[in-house]
């Protein structure tokens, strides 16, 4: 695919561009209202010439998801090691899932694209193994926080969840409880 193309008015549109822009329609409007002819609008081009760069809209929902979890993990502070890393590592993707429109359903509809997949997983390992927790354990652990993270975010947004929590303790300081808890049980 092309590492760019020159819109209408001289603007360059490439993947980034439009993959952020993306995400933006997700988080105003709702995955569901996520298109290739809606972006291209905004950019004042047209779909097709949006489809050189992201493929097709399965493929561009593989980069909206991947985009948002790369995001999450250049937040995570360098040098953090362990138990430390794990927790930021849960109130990171948390705070993202939270403050991101229909994220659960972007995960669920996200295919799987090879070369993604493999970039996601190979910068992945290399921050476990740089936090010293790279090895069975710890991907058991950081797999566990990804399941806690999309439980309670589920359970978040929900229509029953928040009324079933209310007057209960604070929703963000039962998540990271439970994050807490569950890294002590892998022994971090």
């Amino acid at each position: 695919m092309p590492a760019f193309a020159v819109m209408r008015g001289g603007m360059k549109l490439d993947r980034y561009t439009i993959v952020r822009e993306a995400v933006a329609v997700m988080c105003e409007e709702g995955l569901a209202e996520v298109s290739l002819r809606k972006i291209a609008r905004r950019f004042n081009a047209t779909a097709p010439a949006l489809t050189r760069h992201v493929g097709d809209k399965g493929h561009l929902l593989a980069l909206m998801s991947h985009h948002l979890f790369m995001g999450a993990l250049d937040e995570i502070p360098p040098g953090l090691k362990g138990r430390d890393w794990l927790h930021a590592f849960g109130l990171i993707l948390w705070r993202m899932q939270r403050s991101t429109r229909d994220v659960l359903a972007l995960i669920g509809a996200r295919p799987s694209v090879s070369n993604l997949d493999q970039e996601m997983q190979a910068k992945f390992l290399g921050l476990l193994d740089e936090a010293g927790i790279g090895d069975e354990r710890g991907l058991k652990a950081q797999r566990s926080i990804q399941a806690l993270v999309i439980g309670w975010n589920s359970f978040a947004t929900s229509r029953s969840g928040p009324v079933r929590t209310t007057g209960l303790a604070d929703i963000d300081e039962t998540f990271e409880a439970g994050l807490d808890a569950l890294i002590k049980g892998f022994g971090y």
